[in-house]
């Protein structure tokens, strides 16, 4: 399930997503034999007055392949445009368990 929508600021926008799924089961590519859910975020935010937009995502959900551990990652991404020049950046965090990785 999945709900999304936008709130117009004038010149500049806000975007959001939010999603509920099944998650995953413990065997790959078997039907979802537990209970565990799935949680999904995204934000975005648009403001081309001042040439920037950013976002940030989030997910959760405890994964059967890997302990029967939650796995939850965060991301975030920034976009900024002035005159010819376009900076792109992108950082992902990642925790299963008690173990993290950021990328």
């Amino acid at each position: 399930m999945q709900a999304l929508g936008r709130f117009d600021l004038g010149g500049s926008q806000l975007q959001y997503q939010v999603m509920v799924a099944n998650g995953r089961g413990r065997q790959p590519f078997a039907q979802d034999d537990n209970k565990d859910k799935a949680l999904g975020v995204r934000l975005t935010a648009d403001l081309p007055a001042a040439g920037l937009k950013a976002g940030y995502s989030f997910y959760t959900e405890k994964n059967g392949l890997a302990r029967h551990t939650r796995q939850t990652s965060h991301a975030g991404d920034l976009r900024i445009e002035f005159k010819r020049w376009l900076w792109s950046s992108e950082v992902a965090h990642t925790l299963l368990g008690t173990d993290s990785a950021t990328l």
